[in-house]
């Protein structure tokens, strides 16, 4: 990108016209013209004036050493991934903050942290303190990204945040305005692109479409919320009777067991389920329950651990599901999280049966942390 290319992408970002950026910068219009048309450059003496104004070294004005920024920034995503992976929540947010400071403004580590920061606020392994620090650090990028970035993937994270910080602060109108610049579910680029593509390609798109929203069903059929009337909409019996629905929707979607990366989403509702029945004192329904919330669990350490996972199902019959790294942000793995619960008083009533013994021994022999 030339130098007048980039001034001109930093004018947009700014929503400045010609003539408005011409005013602040003590030149004619026409001057501005000629840079962004290649025709002439500025004069040396005007870079810092540039710099200042848009926010911008004076190497991302000139576009210096690109090639090694961007390989320097090829190894950050590398590191972070292989951290969020793991579920390394902190150590992946300090890793892009202290890069922020390397490369200062650059928009695509904000709209990172952006995102780390806000698994990390819906854990509880930071205090209300350190959550409302997070969410001004992020309400800031946000403002940046909005300001100064033109790729749309960028924007639509601040956008995103945004909508979500004005809601928690009660200004409900203003969460409105930003959501309203968000495009509509069938206008997105995973709704458009299997329209556009043709052959084995069309089919991958297709699948990934599918799968994508079977996912976000599927997370959302146990979701419970207070009505006005502050009763809940469902009840504790009425969410049993929805894992149960859950569960034979995935044996239907995934009729030979290869549920991969949701695997770890099965364990988690099988315990769920296992610990209502253990309070009922059903033990025969408790034991089942706890049996396929290890067997997911150990199906989904081997799941992370391989490379590549090929489903066979025909639905998804040669889809290479992405890897997407541990839902749930603690270090620990679902091994360990399933087992730690295991301890929880509602299982008094099955703790000394053999089969719950049977269980926490082969659970504790998968315990550790993520390490995939």
């Amino acid at each position: 990108m030339s130098i007048g290319s980039k001034i001109k992408a930093l004018r947009r970002a700014k929503d400045l016209t010609q003539e408005e950026l011409a005013e602040v910068l003590g030149v004619s219009s026409k001057a501005v013209s000629q840079w962004e048309c290649g025709r002439t450059a500025p004069d040396i003496s005007q870079l810092p004036v540039l710099c200042n104004f848009f926010e911008v070294t004076a190497d991302e004005l000139l576009e210096i050493d690109v090639f090694n920024k961007t390989a320097e920034l090829d190894k950050i995503a590398d590191e972070y991934m292989a951290l969020g992976k793991n579920g390394r929540t902190k150590e992946a947010l300090f890793l892009l903050k202290e890069s922020l400071k390397r490369f200062p403004n650059n928009a695509w580590l904000m709209g990172m942290i952006i995102g780390e920061s806000t698994v990390l606020m819906n854990t509880q392994e930071c205090d209300s303190r350190e959550k409302e620090q997070m969410e001004e650090e992020c309400r800031g990028y946000s403002e940046h990204i909005l300001e100064h970035s033109l790729e749309d993937e960028q924007r639509y994270t601040a956008i995103n945040f945004l909508c979500f910080y004005y809601k928690r602060k009660g200004e409900t109108e203003k969460a409105w305005e930003y959501a309203r610049k968000l495009p509509h579910l069938f206008d997105s680029r995973e709704f458009v692109t299997p329209e556009l593509c043709d052959g084995s390609e069309k089919v991958e798109a297709e699948r990934f479409l599918k799968f994508t929203l079977f996912g976000r069903f599927a997370r959302s059929m146990l979701a419970n919320y207070q009505l006005d009337s502050g009763e809940w909409l469902y009840t504790e019996e009425e969410r049993m009777e929805l894992r149960d629905k859950k569960f034979a929707l995935f044996s239907l979607m995934f009729e030979r067991g290869d549920y991969g990366f949701f695997n770890e989403h099965l364990a988690a509702s099988h315990e769920m389920q296992a610990r209502e029945y253990a309070k009922r004192q059903n033990r025969e329904k408790c034991l089942y329950h706890l049996e396929q919330a290890v067997e997911s669990a150990i199906r989904f350490i081997g799941y992370m651990n391989n490379e590549s996972f090929v489903h066979t199902s025909l639905l998804w019959k040669q889809y290479d599901s992405p890897s997407q790294g541990v839902s749930l942000s603690e270090r620990e793995n679902i091994a360990t999280i399933i087992l730690s619960r295991t301890k929880f008083p509602e299982y008094d009533s099955v703790r000394a049966h053999a089969g719950f013994v049977a269980l926490t021994k082969k659970l504790s022999e998968y315990a550790g942390e993520n390490d995939y």
